[in-house]
């Protein structure tokens, strides 16, 4: 570990490591204050040193504002090229007599 030289993360790198931390605190249904925990902090200095976590302000605005437009464009080149598509919804109420409603859009490779 003596060895280890930490430089300084280029911006585009920093870019595209918010964007990775926020897809996977919502594919684990992490809240977004996990970055505010200390023992949280810790962890990543240790791995990288130079990198600084975003605010939780940070990720559910900057962030997740550029995360959607990628998503957004993921999802019009998806249904753009597909031959075929299949879109198939469900609704129903959660525990707080809330409406919740969800589609999933399939093409002939899925």
């Amino acid at each position: 570990m003596e060895t280890f030289v930490d430089k300084n993360i280029p911006t585009n790198e920093t870019t595209a490591i918010h964007c990775q931390l926020l897809r996977a605190l919502i594919s684990a249904n992490v809240p977004f204050s996990f970055v505010n925990n200390p023992e949280v902090n810790k962890l990543f200095k240790m791995l990288r040193p130079s990198y600084n976590l975003p605010s939780r302000k940070w990720i559910s605005t900057e962030i997740l504002d550029q995360v959607h437009k990628e998503v957004k464009l993921e999802i019009q080149k998806f249904a753009t090229e597909a031959k075929f598509l299949t879109l198939s919804g469900d609704g129903w109420t959660n525990v707080s007599k809330q409406s919740m409603v969800n589609f999933i859009l399939t093409n002939e490779n899925c």
